[in-house]
């Protein structure tokens, strides 16, 4: 523990050794395993409302997510190697990185199947959909709570493929360092043989290698992130913002502020006619992807109509102050056959309307002028579960732009607040873990396996089931691509931490060439699954929740049965 750090914090080696001393250390691990706990979630938080902000959204989702994500297991390898018995207390620097890979990819993984399932028909296909002509006691799981293993499960799009191979390819970095491990050391028998300076020194050069492996890794997954046109991560986003109005933290205003006010703006210098047709098209499409679960919420016999009585309802689902004049006033305008009701579609337009009203040029009014943008059919999207939640009302007197300064202020504080919390705690952590192991005579990298992933990703868990209890595909999609994308994290920027102590600081050794193949093992069976199918049975997400422990025995195994460090 740094001279400065060990100030602020009780060394874990300064307790009784007795049981009352144990119990002190396991009070203190408690605690800063609760601390960086809540300091994870800051961070992924803060990191979230930033989807809220469209300008930068794209980057957020595709660069901003991933590497702060990876930020506690990070910091925690990066501490386990700085002390003065950095060698030792590495152990649980790859604890942390093994635990939290293998735990990423099994437990989350398997909830969100079993949380998640629906029937299954002959083919594997989902029954997400609606058939029409359904009887009223018709579910996605019928009948509820079924079980049954090869019959039931998930679907997910395609590009989980695709994330599942760039999974795999990152983590052959790990097959480079373990063969220069392989060729001095790799069992208990030859370490205790081997001249560790010169194990050192000869795995030196190999660990530059790995560096500049993950670091081209690293940065190209995020430019490919940048560049691609990914689905997940659109649908990933809309989520977080069909989420954040229900939870009350931006109306619909403040979050398409910035789209409405680029094209009023524009139009109102230029005129409609100088805008793109599919510039607009793609506003349009957005928002109705933001208004499609609100809409739902209020169509619950299916006959996708709306009524005045229903979209003043919707508009303060919304967090939008809305008199009922301009409810009549958008309504009457969207029903152009006077039904008496509006479908989706005009209810998209009535919404468009009411925001350019918001932001339309002062001495040159727009409103009346809504070009016809055709929306994507509603006939392919599957049913899905919405959930509601409380809205608070002081966002209504707020205004669009006060919204998004809000959102921007709050996330920076927050994505501040919980890395700085991390750094801090993330050196009297390792010390902690370490301390339990010299206690209680286990290594301490099986308990930096449990405990680490727990503290840095038990929110993944959470989450997984969460978001799985919608039971759609476009959900469980998400879940597995953050996953795997989690996974790619750690097997380049983390990994990457771990190389650059043995290329710059010249006195460690690889020497967990169990724990490395276990997390090959891993690595490449769930890369098999989510390449060889994109139907993932309940059976399969049992298998899945059973690697997690069989991975520990497995390490056991290797360890006790073969001799490998």
């Amino acid at each position: 523990m740094s001279e400065i750090i060990g100030k602020l914090f009780v060394d874990p080696e300064d307790c009784p050794e007795d049981a009352y001393g144990f119990v002190q250390v396991l009070f203190l691990g408690a605690v800063y395993g609760f601390i960086l706990f809540k300091s994870s979630n800051l961070i992924a938080d803060g990191s979230e409302l930033l989807l809220l902000v469209p300008s930068i959204a794209g980057v957020v989702g595709s660069v901003v997510l991933p590497v702060l994500g990876a930020v506690p297991d990070g910091a925690i390898v990066l501490f386990s190697g700085m002390g003065a018995n950095a060698q030792e207390q590495l152990s649980v620097g790859v604890g942390a990185l093994a635990g939290s890979t293998i735990m990423l990819l099994t437990l989350p993984w398997s909830l969100s199947i079993i949380s998640g399932r629906v029937n299954l028909d002959g083919d594997g296909k989902g029954n997400y959909r609606r058939p029409k002509n359904a009887s009223e006691n018709w579910a996605k799981l019928m009948p509820p709570g079924n079980a049954n293993l090869r019959q039931t499960g998930v679907v997910v799009g395609s590009e989980i493929s695709t994330n599942a191979k760039v999974m795999v390819v990152t983590a052959l970095i790990y097959v480079v360092i373990q063969i220069s491990a392989f060729g001095m050391t790799g069992t208990d028998e030859k370490d205790a043989q081997a001249d560790m300076h010169e194990v050192a020194l000869s795995e030196r050069l190999y660990a530059f290698i790995c560096f500049g492996l993950c670091s081209l890794t690293f940065v190209g997954y995020l430019v490919w992130n940048v560049v691609r046109n990914s689905t997940i991560t659109d649908d990933a986003t809309e989520e977080m913002r069909v989420q954040a109005i229900r939870h009350g933290d931006i109306s619909l205003s403040g979050l398409m502020s910035a789209e409405f006010h680029r094209i009023n703006a524009r139009a109102a210098t230029e005129g409609y006619g100088s805008l793109d047709h599919e510039e607009l098209k793609e506003d349009h499409d957005q928002l109705g992807k933001i208004l499609k679960p609100f809409f739902k919420q209020y169509d619950t016999n299916n006959d996708h109509k709306m009524s005045p009585s229903e979209m003043k309802s919707l508009f303060k689902d919304l967090n939008e102050t809305v008199s009922q004049d301009e409810i009549d006033s958008f309504f009457k305008e969207a029903d152009k056959d006077e039904s008496g009701y509006i479908d989706f579609q005009e209810l998209v337009e009535a919404v468009v309307r009411y925001l350019r009203k918001g932001h339309e040029h002062p001495t040159n009014p727009i409103v009346s002028s809504v070009p016809s943008v055709s929306l994507p059919s509603d006939e392919n999207n599957e049913e899905e579960d919405e959930e509601e939640d409380e809205i608070p009302d002081d966002l209504a007197s707020l205004s669009a732009e006060e919204q998004q300064r809000r959102i921007k202020i709050r996330a920076m504080w927050m994505m501040s607040l919980g890395t700085f919390i991390v750094l801090l705690f993330s050196d009297p952590m390792v010390d902690v873990l370490s301390d339990l192991g010299t206690r209680t005579g286990i290594p301490s990298f099986y308990i930096s396996f449990i405990v680490a992933p727990l503290a840095s990703n038990a929110s993944e868990l959470i989450a997984a089931t969460k978001i799985a209890r919608k039971k759609t595909s476009k959900t469980i999609s998400i879940s597995h691509a953050s996953l795997l994308g989690a996974a790619i994290m750690n097997n380049s920027l983390v990994l990457g931490i771990f190389m650059a102590l043995m290329a710059f600081k010249g006195d460690l050794v690889w020497e967990y060439s169990a724990e490395t193949i276990t997390i090959l093992l891993i690595e490449f069976i769930m890369g098999y699954l989510a390449m060889r199918s994109t139907t993932q049975t309940l059976g399969t997400g049992v298998f899945i929740m059973a690697l997690f422990p069989l991975s520990i025995i497995f390490i056991v195994v290797l360890k006790k049965g073969f001799g490998l460090d």
